[in-house]
């Protein structure tokens, strides 16, 4: 029973907070045994059957109610059970590490209009053999106030057609880095890798004013140029976060930036800046920043090559715009990147300047001269001053 809830707490907290559980992986919707109709990322029939099951009021509150399932699982002494709890949120920190699966959850509360990130800091797939795992080292996902807006682009199908497969477990796919267009991890077959590279978590903080995250990956050392991508991610508490990507080597390369948005509008300005956004909704402002100039572009529905896809179940797929900052340059390389909740589409970007380092190459901070608040980003950890 242990064992049983720390998986339950796990799923607690990775649900995204519209109540849904991110796609990760093949995401391929399978069930064991389907009692009641339910979409497939619908969790809240698991968590009544839990609450009732271990008598947890945390449980019932995420299950919302008590459902038909439970009644079919545990009998008619679950109904007693699950109206004799006093549905609450958990009173664990809504941010946390879980080293074994390699995730980390950075949420600013268990309120439905909450900002919740998932920062992918393990292996690739599981330890037996990564069958359904994607090469999604380092990459995130996004929800803002309560609406998944930066998703994983989920699973179209297996067999059918082997270049929509290979691409949606690609990196190319996730919201990370792709270097040289080459992939993190090279196909052996359908279900299998040629290699497993994998993500280490260097180090996390949580302070009163922030969370911090600082990982890095070994994908692309089989390079000749053998190449350290490194992504620290900073939580500005309950309010944005900021990415922070370096990458390490000595030649030139292209280097590309993806934030895989679900099917939203988007657009990009002149200076930069990207927004996407729910109608009559939420909007997520996106700015990226380094010591060389960027180029930014939405790709949307492209097949030569994919680009721009969300599969919302196994078997689907559909158009789904995908932001792309690139630049070919000689390594190293940082790129800054703000990620700005609104609470409307209408909201205009803040006022932001990177810092520069002394030899101008690589920004070493940014200022939201409007808010008065500073991040500063050093080699051996960031800091953030408010005004």
């Amino acid at each position: 029973p242990e064992r049983l809830q720390r998986v339950l707490d796990f799923l607690l907290v990775l649900c995204q907070p519209d109540g849904s559980i991110p796609q990760i992986g093949d995401a391929d919707g399978g069930w064991l045994l389907p009692l009641a109709p339910r979409a497939l990322n619908d969790c809240r029939g698991v968590f009544s059957t839990a609450a009732a099951l271990f008598g947890r009021s945390d449980y019932a509150w995420a299950a919302d109610g008590l459902a038909p399932e439970t009644f079919w699982l545990l009998g008619p002494t679950s109904l007693k059970t699950f109206e004799s709890l006093s549905p609450a949120p958990p009173t664990t920190t809504p941010s946390q590490h879980f080293p074994d699966g390699g995730y980390l959850v950075m949420r600013s509360g268990w309120e439905s209009q909450a900002h919740h990130l998932i920062f992918d800091v393990g292996p690739l797939g599981c330890p037996i053999s990564g069958a359904h795992g994607h090469a999604d080292l380092l990459s995130i996902q996004c929800s803002v106030f309560g609406e998944p807006f930066i998703v994983d682009p989920g699973m179209s199908g297996y067999a059918a057609h082997r270049d929509w497969r290979e691409f949606f477990r690609s990196t190319a796919a996730h919201s990370t880095v792709l270097l040289d267009g080459v992939g993190q991890a090279v196909p052996a077959g359908p279900f299998a890798w040629k290699d497993r590279p994998r993500a280490r978590l260097r180090h996390s903080l949580s302070t009163d004013t922030f969370e911090l995250a600082d990982a890095e990956h070994d994908a692309y050392l089989r390079l000749a140029d053998s190449v350290v991508h490194r992504r620290r991610v900073v939580f500005v508490k309950r309010r944005y976060w900021v990415v922070v990507d370096d990458l390490e080597g000595r030649e030139e390369h292209r280097v590309e930036l993806r934030f895989q948005f679900a099917p939203l509008q988007a657009m990009i300005d002149p200076s930069l800046w990207a927004k996407v956004w729910m109608p009559m909704g939420p909007g997520l402002l996106i700015r990226a920043f380094a010591g060389v100039p960027l180029h930014a572009e939405l790709c949307e529905g492209e097949k030569f090559p994919m680009r721009g896809w969300y599969s919302p179940e196994y078997g689907q797929r559909r158009p789904a715009p995908v932001l792309i900052y690139s630049a070919t340059t000689r390594l190293p390389l940082r790129i800054v990147t703000l990620l700005f909740p609104t609470a409307t589409a209408l909201s205009d970007p803040p006022t932001v300047s990177p810092l520069l380092g002394e030899e101008g190459d690589r920004p070493v901070g940014l200022v939201l001269e409007d808010r008065k608040e500073t991040i500063l980003i050093r080699d051996q950890g960031i800091s953030v001053e408010l005004g």
